[in-house]
């Protein structure tokens, strides 16, 4: 059966977008991955027809040219929806299709080539080798472990529109907290079906296993309760060694930034931003050395900015522009020798020279102190400035001190 056409034109095309995710298994150079979600196939209306759910698993051996990705061998395990769906657009969410996804069991699927669903059924049992032409199992657990993934990833990359539609929540999150995903990506920004209680049951289920998460709140029906709930969720069901990516910007954060983010020492990239977080910038930060980007712009944060931070030596984007700093900037940041942006304007209560040292961040390209007192560009930051190497924003300095720079 060939792959349906997702029509983004669709009223749904935006959660279309979010529905299809892949599941990938992979050994040596060969992978099995699962696509689940409601797709549009040729509906002469453009809405959705009986065939508006399927699962397709893809097999193919990986072969590497240079930089070139070649696929040999491709088949699909195809669902259809028992009965025919309405043939027309939809303001929301079909539930019927959840309500199909949910019913997934990888064992009752039929393959677009029949030969394929052997393989298929014997490579996600765990059979390698000769082994992968053997009949395949009535029963087997690794079944079972795809089934819940797939259910789980099936909610996952639904939960807003699911939320929209008017679901009960508590149904489906069970499914997420029991999965094995890594990454988790839901945006609620203007969904005013997101309230504190629907962030607290998300935070509630995040899977153990997650190692990145990117949301955002603002301009739902949630409060900084809500926001807060997600945070500290996250960092109290997740392992934190194995967190890498916090993207939260825009999510109604208050409060002073958690301590036990020290304890996050993969992380490799925090984003806060455009929250109203209070209360100083912890020294503690120095223990995620794996960091790389770290975004706390447009909060409320006070206090000096951590010497800690030079022990972040792979850090490559410092954002804290837009908040209450105070004092003068750290010369332990020259140890960031792979710093290339560093914003710090619009921090009326920085003052004082710029170290010289911060001269030694070789790979800095752009640089902001507008809206602050700060004084004195180092001589290697200027020679880099006058030769077009360097990105010099300071605008917002007075004729005093302008000189200076």
């Amino acid at each position: 059966m060939s792959q349906a056409v997702v029509n983004e034109g669709h009223r749904g095309g935006r959660w279309l977008a979010e529905v299809v995710r892949r599941l990938p298994v992979r050994h040596g150079l060969q992978a099995v991955g699962l696509t689940d979600g409601p797709v549009l196939a040729d509906a002469p209306s453009g809405g959705w027809n009986n065939e508006a759910f399927k699962a397709s698993c893809q097999v193919f051996r990986q072969v590497r040219s240079s930089h070139v990705l070649t696929r040999l061998r491709l088949a699909s395990l195809c669902l259809h929806h028992p009965t025919p769906l309405p043939l027309r657009s939809q303001s929301h969410f079909p539930m019927a299709l959840m309500q199909c996804a949910m019913r997934v069991r990888l064992r009752d699927a039929e393959a677009s080539v029949a030969a394929d669903r052997k393989l298929i059924l014997n490579y996600v049992a765990g059979r390698r080798g000769d082994a992968l032409s053997a009949p395949s199992l009535d029963q087997c657990p690794e079944y079972e472990k795809f089934d819940e993934c797939l259910v789980a990833r099936f909610v996952a990359g639904n939960w807003r529109p699911l939320v929209e539609a008017g679901a009960d929540m508590s149904h489906y999150a069970p499914s997420l907290g029991a999965s094995s995903i890594a990454r988790l990506a839901l945006s609620f920004r203007g969904c005013q079906q997101c309230d504190d209680a629907m962030a607290s049951l998300l935070a509630a289920s995040l899977p153990r296993s997650l190692e990145e998460l990117r949301t955002e709140l603002v301009g739902s029906a949630a409060t900084s309760e809500g926001g807060r709930a997600l945070l500290d969720g996250l960092l109290e069901r997740v392992e934190r060694r194995a967190l890498r990516v916090i993207g939260m910007h825009d999510c109604l954060l208050s409060g002073p930034v958690p301590p036990a983010l020290a304890e996050c020492t993969s992380l490799h990239t925090l984003d806060l931003a455009g929250n109203a977080l209070s209360g100083a910038i912890p020294e503690s930060l120095s223990c995620c050395v794996a960091l790389r980007v770290l975004v706390m712009q447009n909060n409320q944060l006070s206090g000096p900015i951590p010497d800690g931070l030079g022990m972040c030596v792979r850090l490559e984007r410092l954002k804290l522009n837009g908040n209450k700093l105070e004092g003068g900037v750290p010369a332990a940041l020259s140890r960031c020798q792979a710093l290339q942006e560093l914003r710090l304007q619009k921090n009326p209560l920085l003052f004082g020279p710029l170290p010289s040292a911060l001269g030694e961040c070789v790979a800095l390209v752009h640089l902001s102190v507008d809206d602050t007192l700060l004084l004195g560009l180092p001589d290697e930051l200027r020679r880099r400035q006058e030769s077009g190497a360097l990105t010099l924003n300071f605008g917002q300095l007075s004729n005093a001190n302008s000189h200076r720079w």
